[in-house]
């Protein structure tokens, strides 16, 4: 829409401003694709009957709930330490 704001954003670097351009790993995080983070999580656990899968899924997402919880609430900063760098 504004020609300027374009040559501006060109001039900048596509890498950037738009994250599929971006070379690195944004805080620290190696991917934002969900089904190949939950691919790596149940590597272990992929030959397991249905049940037993389930149980899998279930103890990891509460390890994870937990172990979040606790952090947050010894968080106190408006960003999370993991953005943040401490």
């Amino acid at each position: 829409m504004d020609p300027k704001c374009a040559e501006y954003l060109l001039d900048v670097g596509v890498e950037h401003w738009a994250r599929s351009h971006f070379s690195g790993n944004r805080y620290n995080v190696m991917t934002s694709n969900l089904a190949e983070s939950w691919n790596s999580v149940l590597r272990e656990a992929r030959e397991y009957p249905v049940i037993p899968l389930i149980e899998f899924i279930r103890g990891k997402l509460t390890a994870w709930f937990a172990s979040r919880r606790e952090a947050a609430q010894k968080n106190s900063g408006a960003l999370t330490p993991k953005v943040s760098g401490i």
